[in-house]
């Protein structure tokens, strides 16, 4: 970690005295800068953040598809920012003026979004590629090219800029992109001699680390493959003149080739070939508890090969006659809607679930549209997908030789090797800030909890124990002051004195909707939370988000007066 270095004049204007004692706390928030397209707009967020009493801010300076909103040799700038006017170098300076830390915040896996085309767009070999040989918008961190292209550009920053710190964010994987590109294979195979190609499974048996929500107890259901524990994985139900296909798990997080080839085979028999429309639902039903994720969807179903459209709840009732409809993650239908589709398919329509409609399964309609009784038990673990030999000319398989231990193991090896390959970017980036500013700090937000972090292969606990990253945030989103007392077990496990670990509050989402005097209380109290368990401090997401009615009540509730920004203990350096 970095040695603490005197500032005279955070000390001046964000030091009072409390009981003769400075107060040192670290109170932040992220802060969305292409939200600081000019002047006004800047001032507009650094008086909010004093409104509240913050000292230090993470300002995300790159993401939006490779552009960024500082002055760079390596990307260029975001679309709109006032011509002549540079948002970082601004917030840098007018920040430290008011005596707020100002962090340069980068996202690291995710391409981000936006319609510019950026750097993933010149080197599409850069972008991850999944289990079915798609590239993804994620960087292939993997990749040694990508990480030093990263470092440079995290690097450069505190080259050109007197900013506190550097902040990694997404700074792991996702759930698709793994990444099974040539480089990786050949990397892989030379540094752990595994071999990728062999986990993307182009036939049965198949293993993976995979969730859902299932449906159990076939009725009318054929069942074409199942997991190792004898749940329904895949599920062909005839009604009438038309079909249902079920995938009885979260497909898009774990879609090995073998599945991809069994969707397409399914809604081939049912007369859906390659660039043919399909429907995918945009459910109003679903969407207070689960979100809208038709635009996150529509390019998953856009690379099986299929044009898009859009249908909604009160749209399944005027599907064209035989027309296919798509309903992922779609937990929740009353029995108007099931009965609708049941309607639809029986005439010859065809539909595709992917994870069952589990809240549905007390309607007799939609009983009988997918052919099984009841709702199963969530799982999220790893598992075999094992053919039941009903259908050889939709589910593909082979009688390879299979050992659920053996692919385990391969699979372990591959965690691990991904691991590493993360952990690289962190360290390289460490080691190269120390050389170039030893006072700039290194931090991360990271996942809050183990099975999190877990999933998406994001090692920080060995970055905090190899000490390359100066703080850890964990993202503890959540919304009520129980649920963050309870994240606090694992951290001190890691860290007992909280030392190096800041936690994130989810300002946000906290009773989102409610008055501003009950959302201050209601934020308040997770602080506090914080507070009672020994934390330096609290970052909240996101100050673009908490309006100017809030932060008047928030600041003197939560954070009364001034403070200066914590800053970890000295030590040695890399």
């Amino acid at each position: 970690m970095k040695g603490v270095i005197a500032v005279s004049l955070v000390l001046a204007l964000c030091a009072p005295l409390c009981g003769g004692q400075a107060v040192t706390e670290l109170r932040g928030a992220w802060l969305h800068g292409r939200e600081c397209k000019d002047r006004d707009a800047a001032d507009r967020l650094l008086d909010r953040a004093e409104t509240l009493n913050l000292n230090s801010l993470f300002v995300l300076v790159f993401a939006h598809r490779g552009h960024a909103i500082y002055r760079s040799e390596m990307v260029p700038m975001l679309d709109g920012i006032e011509e002549g006017f540079d948002p970082l170098g601004y917030l840098v300076e007018e920040g430290h003026r008011r005596g707020i830390q100002v962090h340069a915040w980068f996202v690291n896996g995710s391409y981000g979004w936006g319609r510019q085309e950026g750097i993933l767009d010149e080197r599409p070999e850069w972008r991850a590629m999944d289990l079915r040989g798609e590239r993804t918008d994620w960087y292939d961190l993997c990749h040694p090219e990508v990480r030093e292209w990263q470092t440079r550009l995290m690097c450069e920053v505190l080259e050109r800029y007197d900013v506190d710190g550097v902040h990694f964010d997404y700074i792991r994987f996702n759930d698709r992109s793994v990444c099974t590109c040539p480089s990786c294979r050949r990397n892989a195979m030379a540094e752990a001699g595994l071999d990728i190609g062999a986990l993307t499974y182009a036939e049965l048996p198949a293993y993976g680390a995979l969730s859902g929500n299932p449906l159990a107890e076939p009725t009318t259901a054929e069942v074409l493959a199942e997991f190792d524990d004898g749940v329904p994985a895949i599920a062909l139900n005839r009604v009438g003149a038309g079909q249902v296909i079920l995938l009885n798990w979260h497909v898009r997080r774990w879609c090995p080739s073998v599945v991809v080839t069994a969707i397409q085979r399914a809604l081939s028999s049912a007369g859906v070939g390659q660039g043919d429309r399909v429907f995918l639902l945009d459910s109003d039903i679903n969407a207070p508890r689960y979100g809208r994720n038709y635009w996150r969807d529509r390019p998953w179903v856009e690379s099986l090969g299929y044009r898009v459209e859009k249908t909604t709840d009160e749209g399944i009732a005027q599907l064209p006659p035989g027309s296919p409809v798509v309903l992922i993650g779609f937990y929740m239908m009353n029995e108007e809607i099931a009965a609708a589709l049941l309607r639809h398919v029986e005439a010859g329509g065809s539909a595709l679930f992917i994870d069952g409609p589990v809240f549905a399964m007390k309607h007799p309609s939609a009983q009988a549209l997918l052919g099984f009784k009841r709702m199963g038990k969530y799982f999220n673990d790893q598992r075999a997908l094992l053919t039941t030999g009903a259908a050889p000319q939709i589910v593909p398989s082979s009688d390879r030789p299979f050992s659920i231990a053996a692919e385990a193991a391969r699979h372990a090896l591959w965690d691990e090797w991904r691991k590493e390959q993360v952990t690289r970017l962190v360290a390289a980036v460490y080691e190269r800030a120390w050389d170039i500013r030893p006072d700039a700090l290194v931090t991360a937000a990271v996942f809050y909890n183990e099975g999190g972090s877990e999933g998406v292969l994001q090692d920080w606990p060995r970055w905090h124990r190899e000490g390359i990253c100066d703080y850890l945030i964990p993202m503890s989103y959540v919304k009520t002051p129980e649920e963050l007392e309870k994240a606090f077990a694992w951290w001190k496990g890691i860290d007992p004195d909280l030392a190096r670990i800041i936690p994130a509050v989810g300002a946000w989402n906290i009773a989102k909707g409610s008055p501003p005097a009950e959302r201050a209380e209601q934020i308040r109290r997770q602080v506090e939370v914080c507070r009672r368990q020994g934390a330096r401090g609290v970052v909240m997401f996101v100050l673009n988000e908490i309006d100017d009615d809030l932060a008047a009540i928030l600041g003197p509730a939560a954070f009364p007066g001034k403070a200066i920004p914590y800053r970890p203990g000295a030590a040695a350096g890399p």
